[in-house]
């Protein structure tokens, strides 16, 4: 069996997506070719690296005359159209979870959700507060955040794409009441120590 690598469009020096194909062939002549994507990193994602990406991105969602609802559902939705749900396990820094969810990868979990949301919202000069679900209710955890509106009222958001059986729903500024209906659907999917958010 003879296998052959082309890595020749792989550069490791620069950060990206690139493709190698692996081809083996047999002494009969039976031959099979693989492409596999790489994804190219920087060596350390940088609080500076992340918002110069943003604030390029932020102008092309919403007006600067934006209030802050209109700018939490145009990141809500913006996060929704540009990432794809991947479950994992890794958790990197916030930092870095939002910049290759939003930069590089385009893909991520609960997690680089919140991440990517918490970054946009942040520039957009939206306060906001990590939440994540209480151990012990259910096998894995969860992650959303808390917004602040201008009427100083806070609301649920959840960018991760959600559904229950029969039952689609939006995550997108929640009241509690809201959030208690689905954790009815979802038994404690939004399980959080109530007295410690506004």
């Amino acid at each position: 069996l003879r296998l052959e690598i082309d890595d020749t469009l792989l550069n490791t020096e620069q950060e990206g997506t690139y493709f190698v194909t692996y081809r083996a062939k047999d002494a009969s002549g039976n031959e099979t070719v693989e492409i596999s994507r790489v994804t190219v990193y920087p060596m350390q994602i940088t609080e500076d690296m992340l918002w110069a990406r943003v604030d390029e991105l932020l102008p092309k969602l919403f007006g600067e005359m934006a209030t802050k609802e209109e700018r939490c559902r145009a990141i809500y939705d913006s996060v929704q159209a540009s990432l794809y749900y991947e479950p994992r396990s890794e958790q990197k820094d916030w930092i870095s979870a939002a910049y290759l969810a939003l930069f590089v990868e385009g893909k991520g979990d609960c997690y680089s959700y919140m991440c990517a949301t918490k970054a946009l919202l942040f520039r957009a000069g939206v306060e906001s507060l990590t939440i994540q679900r209480l151990p012990g209710y259910t096998e894995d955890t969860h992650f959303w955040l808390m917004v602040c509106l201008d009427s100083g009222e806070w609301y649920h958001l959840d960018s991760t794409e959600l559904a229950a059986d029969d039952y689609t729903h939006s995550g997108c500024l929640l009241t509690d009441a809201q959030i208690a209906a689905y954790n009815r659907v979802r038994p404690h999917f939004y399980e959080y120590d109530v007295s410690a958010y506004p």
